[in-house]
């Protein structure tokens, strides 16, 4: 009923609009623009790979440009504060110039740039060319200039007497200088350094791991436990070789006391604090010698016994028939 009201549009009219004869001839005369293609191979190439335009170009070349400035020239990624934690003031500034070459170096990667730095590749770096250096506990870049590196320094505590001079020992076994040239120079030695007498006539030099870094910790723990342990302190050490396991450590109250050092130093140090409790502080003077390098036993020579006689101390099938005591531990 609506629809019969409704006066129809009459399409004649529409036609005879101007705006839509103007639209009509566009569409009639319209012709699709013609797309070139680049002629040149460098052209076909960037078309490919999608930079075929100006704009996308910029955009690329903005990026690298970038990229190269934050990689290459130096900006706010750049080490400009290094922090060494761990060692003295003379030995920090040896090895912050260390840290400097290492940054310094040509790359094709620069170290220098925070983001970038290898942190093992320093480590290696900083132990080969520090010696006062033992350890790398930990480094830490801090965004966005800061290197902050803890290290464990390498520190003197022995002092070996040999044949051809006198050399000091680090705590990690490495023989790190020579004190003296002359086999009797006992009067110039560091009275701090820890000694130890090489009997034999095995040449030292400087830069030799003399001993393992353990072995070097087990024998400055004894030290340091020998007072409470055997009521006396121990004054030197002595070993025939740098090749053996044995050693005798010399006491002030000069008894000695022979033990393999490359065992485990709490063990050991567990096993003579049993065996000296069952002696009184009299019968611990009298001692000439004990004998620790047996499993599970002590072997103890009393002054003015037979034992005493004997050149060297007792082997482990000479000892268990000799007439000393015997003390199971």
């Amino acid at each position: 009923m609506f629809n019969q009201n409704k006066k129809k549009f009459d399409s004649r009219v529409r036609f005879q609009n101007q705006g839509f004869q103007k639209q009509l001839d566009r569409q009639r005369n319209y012709k699709r623009e013609k797309k070139t293609f680049p002629q040149t191979d460098w052209g076909v190439f960037l078309s490919k790979i999608g930079l075929g335009s100006i704009l996308t170009r910029i955009i690329i070349a903005s990026i690298l440009i970038s990229l190269i400035y934050l990689v290459f020239i130096p900006n706010f990624l750049f080490v400009k504060i290094i922090q060494i934690n761990g060692i003295t003031q003379p030995e920090r500034s040896f090895a912050q110039k260390v840290v400097e070459s290492y940054l310094n170096k040509k790359l094709p990667w620069p170290q220098k740039n925070l983001s970038l730095l290898s942190t093992k590749g320093l480590e290696k770096y900083l132990l080969k060319n520090n010696q006062s250096i033992l350890k790398v506990e930990k480094i830490t870049k801090v965004y966005f200039n800061t290197l902050i590196i803890n290290v464990v320094p390498r520190q003197d505590i022995f002092i070996i007497e040999s044949k051809n001079g006198y050399y000091s020992m680090a705590n990690d076994g490495l023989i790190t200088k020579i004190i003296s040239a002359e086999a009797n120079a006992a009067s110039v030695l560091p009275s701090t350094l820890i000694l130890i007498k090489l009997t034999n006539d095995e040449s030292l030099y400087v830069g030799q791991q003399a001993f393992t870094s353990n072995s070097a910790m087990s024998l400055k723990q004894f030290f340091d436990q020998a007072q409470d342990i055997l009521k006396s302190p121990v004054n030197y050490y002595e070993i025939d070789s740098l090749n053996e396991a044995d050693i005798t450590a010399i006491t002030k109250n000069e008894f000695k006391l022979k033990f393999n050092f490359k065992t485990d130093a709490p063990e050991l140090a567990r096993r003579l604090k049993l065996l000296f409790s069952q002696f009184s502080d009299a019968e611990i003077a009298s001692m000439e010698y004990v004998d620790m390098r047996y499993k599970d036993r002590g072997y103890v020579c009393h002054k003015f016994q037979p034992c005493v006689n004997q050149v060297k101390l007792p082997s482990q099938n000479s000892a268990s028939s000799s007439p000393e005591n015997l003390i199971p531990n």
